[in-house]
């Protein structure tokens, strides 16, 4: 598989077609934009000192980068259905990150939030979205398109600076690489030479010339490759894309059938154990529990059930239409789903013995998600031009959304509470869920007193100490207050 740029006339066509004035208005304005983007990193994610102050900070970031990326591209992204969708979902994320206390899923949205947001990105200009090509060029959206065009903003700040004088253009690009430069050699020539950094100190007395130079330096980085990012966007959107293949050869249904026969028969004979073990309440071989039972290959099922999906997506390409195929694949799409009936049945049992933790939840998340998927799959089948690869990942991100804004920190708390009283395992990982179960936490620590009231005290002097920064935490702060204060040691 071949990645192909596109050659230079048919890459910068656009540039060309729009008029040189409006294109100096455009390349100015997005400086503008730039810096915006890069003060909001500076005084948002570099200058905060806490992890609970870069997760505000990095939601406000990436809203801000969402507003100047429709100002600069509103004409192409605005018809584009999926680009609205992805921003909305990203946008939902964010606000999620102002809300919530979560530590599992904030650590999860910071790493996926930025993937998302390039997505988005290239969905807003891209005429041509198949999913090769959408994939190269989100993947040149992170290691090309932000150093490509590196040169621009100073060819947009001379512009903007001296209008049509040649000489203050150069004399201003100077300025602008000279500064941070300078900023750099002085800081390595003060730590190499006591007497120069003796000098340095009693001139620049008073001066945090190393806290200067950082935000200086971040402020222009960030500047330069999201203006590179912005430019490309605009002027490149197609720079990158995947010749459509020739049509794969069709694999005989023969074949594909005696494949998917076999699968199937060893399927039926792992249903009948399913149902005589888990459904009709036979007896467990000697010396397995129902609690081993439940564990044990859980995350094999759940292997075994992604790999039919990929074999029915192998199949339904690449083998010759027939109706023999299409009803083989609908019964792997059935075993497939009772693999999953197996899966959650096991996950359920040991639930009821343990308890909820993240560990567990993910996977029933997980096994809900496929289910759908199974649904998808289903209407493939029977219709053709049904967009799968698409219509898989539009309930991809809707149901990270879900299982974000259900609070399940409160779930867990919540659920292993009632379960009766907490043992010292339990205990400790109750106590260590965010604020977002306080309710649940203080609850139980009325009723229970002693360790727990400790636990709940230290949660407070934390907050005191640190800050309260997502809604979740500041209404946590003003409930262990008025908790605290309820106590008489207010």
């Amino acid at each position: 598989m071949k990645v192909k740029k596109m050659n230079e006339t048919a890459a910068t066509g656009r540039i060309n077609q729009i008029p040189a004035r409006e294109a100096e208005r455009f390349e100015r304005a997005l400086l503008l934009g730039a810096l915006a983007i890069a003060l909001l990193f500076d005084r948002l994610i570099a200058d905060a000192q806490t992890f609970r102050a870069i997760t505000c900070g990095y939601a406000l970031f990436w809203l801000g980068y969402l507003i100047v990326y429709y100002i600069c591209n509103w004409e192409r992204a605005k018809r584009r259905m999926a680009a609205w969708y992805v921003a909305a979902v990203c946008a939902l994320a964010c606000a999620w990150l102002l809300m919530f206390a979560q530590g599992e899923m904030q650590l999860f949205t910071h790493l996926l939030l930025p993937v998302a947001l390039m997505l988005h990105a290239q969905l807003g200009v891209l005429s041509d979205t198949e999913p090769m090509t959408l994939f190269a060029n989100v993947f040149f959206g992170f290691f090309a398109q932000p150093f490509t065009a590196l040169g621009k903003p100073f060819n947009a700040l001379a512009s903007l600076i001296a209008g049509k004088s040649r000489r203050a253009s150069y004399a201003a690009i100077g300025i602008l690489v000279a500064v941070p430069l300078a900023g750099i050699i002085l800081a390595l020539l003060f730590s190499a030479d006591g007497a120069f950094s003796y000098f340095g100190a009693r001139l620049f007395e008073g001066w945090d010339l190393g806290s200067a130079l950082f935000h200086v330096v971040c402020v222009f980085v960030v500047l330069i490759l999201f203006y590179s990012l912005l430019w490309n966007l605009k002027y490149k959107p197609e720079n990158y894309y995947i010749p459509k293949p020739p049509a794969p050869a069709k694999l005989e249904p023969v074949a594909v059938g005696i494949v998917l026969g076999v699968l199937l028969a060893i399927y039926l004979l792992f249903s009948v154990v399913q149902a005589a073990f888990l459904f009709g309440g036979a007896q467990l071989p000697e010396g397995l529990t129902y609690s081993e039972y439940a564990r044990d290959g859980f995350f094999q099922l759940i292997a075994a059930s992604a790999l039919n999906f990929i074999i029915f997506a192998l199949a339904l390409r690449f083998t010759r239409p027939s109706p023999a195929i299409r009803w083989l694949l609908l019964g792997l799409l059935a075993a497939t789903g009772v693999l999953l009936i197996s899966g959650v049945t096991r996950l359920l049992m040991y639930i009821g013995a343990y308890g909820l933790t993240w560990m567990r939840v993910a996977p029933m998340w997980f096994m809900a998600y496929l289910a759908i998927a199974l649904v998808l799959g289903g209407v493939r089948l029977f219709a053709p031009k049904f967009r799968l690869f698409k219509a898989c990942a539009a309930v991809l991100m809707a149901m990270a959304l879900l299982l974000a804004f259900v609070n399940v920190d409160k779930t867990i708390a919540r659920y292993n509470i009632s379960m009766g009283e907490l043992n010292n395992e339990s205990r400790r990982y109750v106590y260590s869920l965010s604020n977002d179960c306080i309710d649940e936490l203080i609850a139980y620590s009325d009723a229970h007193g002693g360790v727990e009231r400790t636990a709940l005290r230290e949660r407070l002097f934390e907050l005191r100490h640190s800050g309260a920064y997502t809604l979740s935490d500041i209404l946590a702060w003003q409930k262990l207050e008025a908790w605290y204060g309820s106590q008489g040691r207010g």
